[in-house]
């Protein structure tokens, strides 16, 4: 029995294995007595013990098939490396392959994979750099064993020299006021992967406008951004491995909006042209011209509105337009036609020519709107106007509109805040949006149908207000339209500045305290026609903590100032701020418990011009 087993145990793998062993009767009846003739039996073997019979101890083996050695690759070329791992043990091989342009001196890691048994091929894009003795690594390693490697045999790398490149901008001419494009060509011997430039012109006589890419790049993606003023810098790449092959013609078409008489060169600087292996390559670049023609005469063009729209009564739309030429600055007027052109109503008049006006668009309705944009030097000016379009009145509801206003810089405006609501109201509350850098909140009251409510009103955030109104008696706000309080608006920007003024978060209740869904808001335009005079204007508000009322948040908003941080202080202490942007700053108070009141004071200097503001705070 025992050598038997013994046979048995020589003869089964190292592995745990069960083996079912079919016993002849007439072999083993004298051997192991009780075995049953033609029965069929399983032997358990044990797992193997000793020195040097750990599971799963062969080593795995390693071979590099490509390169074989001897070979002479180009640079920039892609090429294969084939190989083939095998463990007996069939236990997952983690796989690292490696390269070296030294003969072993120093390896650069390719790629690290996990293999089972078999041949595999790697795509390996070859250095383009020159060198005689690179060398391929791969090595195996089953995580028992330890690491097997194998090295190729030695295979040369010849870089791919520079062919002839050249990028070249096209020419062309044209009148102020108009567009015009120059093509950019590439005539190239080697294939482009990338290419990379700037485009620098002369920005008192042309204005860029953008990029399209042309022919052989035509499947290229491309980014153009302003890098200073008559400088923009362009990008062409692929979205996928594409390239542009050997060969010549267009790429790239620029545009430019042609401001003033003259010419300018429109030269490619700082080009950089990548091949398909990131390599540099060479490239001379070669210059186009815009001649620009006329000048005398101020050119307008209306962009949008364009006709056939359908505006709504009370929004606020962008008028778009582009003015050039003239013998000096122009100036522009905004004109709005109810009637298809019979007769006009400015909407703003001597403009700054920014390019684009924030339109209050009449809460009248018609079919018949027209937009004329007019620009002038003051000796001669051009039109042009839109075709027709329409304007309808907003749907109904609650309305919350805030009207428009203008003003000179660092002037206090007042707009007025409607309301038409179909339900009897207790109470609103709503935000008001704006930019910091054109206006700021000053101040506001209950006014009209809105005179017997309580209003309270601060800045809550940069360009933001919010205003809560209601009634402490048991009166109520009844269906109708009218003016129910005014806000006042400080002029923060410089001439031709304009932001629009927009209620939002509005929350409706009624006489319940049942919330009214559905509020709607109709925003206002403030423009800003001159540019600011007089000393810096200082705004402070002063906000408890409703949780911890003995922490108080300071805002200040300060036009027309020095453009440093105002000087804050809270009775003798002074409050430290930071910068919000727009001319806002922000600051923290923390009082003592034994702190009655505090007066904090808000003060920015102008040379011999000071701004000041203060708020008492009492507890």
């Amino acid at each position: 029995m025992d050598r038997f087993v013994s046979v048995v145990r020589t003869r089964v793998s190292r592995r745990l294995l069960r083996r079912t062993v079919f016993v002849a009767c007439g072999i083993l009846l004298g051997v192991l007595p009780g075995l049953l003739p033609g029965a069929s039996y399983s032997v358990e073997t044990a797992p193997p013990s000793g020195p040097g019979a750990a599971l799963g101890d062969t080593p795995p083996t390693v071979s590099i098939e490509v390169p074989g050695g001897g070979e002479q690759y180009e640079g920039g070329s892609r090429q294969n490396i084939e190989y083939t791992v095998f463990d007996a043990d069939e236990q997952p091989l983690t796989v690292t392959i490696e390269h070296s342009t030294n003969g072993g001196t120093s390896w650069q890691q390719l790629l690290a994979t996990t293999n089972t048994n078999g041949s595999f091929a790697v795509g390996w894009d070859v250095p383009n750099t020159t060198y005689a003795d690179g060398r391929v690594r791969v090595t195996a390693n089953d995580g028992v064993t330890g690491p097997v490697l194998t090295v190729s045999n030695a295979f040369s790398v010849v870089a791919v020299g520079s062919g002839t490149n050249t990028l070249t901008v096209g020419t062309n001419s044209g009148g102020v006021g108009s567009v015009a494009t120059l093509s950019v060509g590439l005539a190239n011997d080697d294939v482009v992967k990338r290419l990379e430039m700037d485009v620098v012109f002369d920005p008192e006589i042309l204005s860029f406008q953008g990029v399209s890419r042309l022919g052989r790049a035509v499947a290229f993606e491309d980014t153009s951004f302003v890098v200073t003023d008559g400088t923009v810098r362009v990008l062409l790449e692929p979205p996928s491995g594409q390239t542009i092959a050997e060969g010549s013609g267009s790429i790239l078409s620029l545009s430019f909006q042609l401001d003033a008489s003259g010419q300018s060169d429109v030269t490619p600087s700082g080009v950089v042209l990548t091949g398909v292996a990131e390599n540099a390559l060479d490239v001379t670049p070669v210059a186009g011209v815009l001649t620009v023609t006329g000048g005398a005469v101020p050119v307008i063009s209306l962009v949008a509105p364009q006709g056939g729209e359908t505006l709504v009564g009370g929004g606020v739309e962008t008028i778009q337009y582009v003015a050039s030429g003239g013998s000096g600055d122009l100036s522009v007027t905004i004109e709005y036609s109810a009637n298809g052109g019979s007769s006009y109503v400015a909407s703003g008049t001597d403009l700054v020519n920014t390019g684009a006006f924030l339109w209050s668009v009449p809460t009248a309705p018609t079919t018949g709107g027209r937009i004329r944009v007019t620009a002038s030097d003051g000796t001669s000016s051009a039109s042009d106007e839109s075709g027709v379009f329409s304007i309808t009145t907003s749907s109904g509801g609650n309305v919350l509109a805030v009207g428009s206003a203008d003003g000179a810089g660092g002037a206090v405006v007042t707009v007025p805040l409607t309301m038409t609501n179909a339900d009897e109201l207790k109470a609103l509350q709503f935000d008001l949006l704006f930019d910091s850098g054109v206006v700021a909140f000053s101040s506001a009251e209950a006014t009209g149908r809105g005179a017997a409510m309580d209003l309270t009103m601060q800045t809550v955030a940069v360009g933001r207000a919010r205003g809560v109104m209601h009634y402490s008696t048991e009166q109520a706000l009844g269906v109708g339209s009218g003016e129910i309080a005014t806000i006042h608006l400080q002029l923060l920007g410089t001439r031709g500045a304009q932001s629009v003024v927009e209620p939002t978060a509005i929350l409706l209740s009624d006489a319940d305290a049942n919330e009214i869904p559905d509020g709607i808001g109709q925003p206002g335009v403030i423009t800003v026609t001159s540019d600011p005079v007089g000393p810096p204007r200082v705004d402070l508000s002063v906000l408890r903590n409703p949780g911890r009322p003995r922490h108080l948040q300071v805002f200040v908003a300060v036009s027309n100032g020095s453009g440093g941080t105002p000087q804050v202080s809270a009775g003798s202490a002074n409050v430290t701020m930071a910068s919000l942007g727009g001319g806002v700053f922000v600051g923290t108070v923390f009082l003592d418990p034994s702190v009655t009141s505090v007066t904090v004071t808000a003060t920015d200097t102008v040379g011999d011009a000071t701004g000041t503001d203060s708020e008492t705070v009492r507890y």
